[in-house]
């Protein structure tokens, strides 16, 4: 969806149910860009579409970008550096990982979503425990599963040290962005 002053929209682009949106960014940018006439809009999107391919390209292109980062899916110490900037509520700062700057903000709401959708998930793992319906070979790396511990071949386990480690992270949310606007 493209939006123009005030949040109007001005045009859109429907893809199948099934397509990665990460592929559908730049052609779309590209499309909307000569169907208006417009000289390199200011690019806003969710983490859906953060890849490093993609920002390389809109990089490469010119386009200012603020785009929604994974702060869950970051290296160890990236996220150490992000728990570093000890944000309060309503707080919001600027800290470069990996040589591009990320805004990140901190809210109490947010962080008492973050613990209530982390509880029901932990409540649904356990519920699929008590019914025998976990098994290793149906644990992926998605959602809440990433709570879980494998030990040897067979027994699975929910990682009380990685629910604290993940607890840490509520209320966070972080923006990479190469936009000239400051916070």
């Amino acid at each position: 969806l493209a939006v123009g002053t005030g949040g109007n929209p001005i045009g859109y682009e429907l893809h199948k149910g099934n397509q990665y949106e990460g592929t559908t960014l730049l052609p779309i940018v590209k499309k909307l860009e000569k169907r208006f006439n417009l000289s390199h809009p200011m690019i806003v999107a969710d983490a859906g579409l953060l890849s490093d391919k993609n920002i390389e390209q809109l990089e490469e292109d010119g386009y200012e970008y603020i785009i929604g980062a994974r702060i869950r899916s970051m290296s160890k110490a990236d996220k150490e550096a992000v728990l570093g900037l000890g944000l309060k509520d309503g707080e919001m700062k600027s800290i470069t990982i990996n040589g591009r700057r990320h805004v990140i903000t901190m809210s109490s709401s947010r962080a008492r979503k973050d613990a209530r959708d982390r509880e029901k998930g932990i409540k649904r793992l356990e519920k699929r425990f008590a019914s025998g319906k976990i098994t290793k070979a149906s644990v992926n790396n998605r959602g809440y599963n990433r709570l879980l511990t494998l030990q040897g071949e067979t027994t699975v386990t929910i990682d009380q040290n990685k629910i604290a480690e993940d607890a840490r992270l509520d209320g966070l949310k972080g923006y990479v962005t190469n936009s000239k606007i400051k916070d």
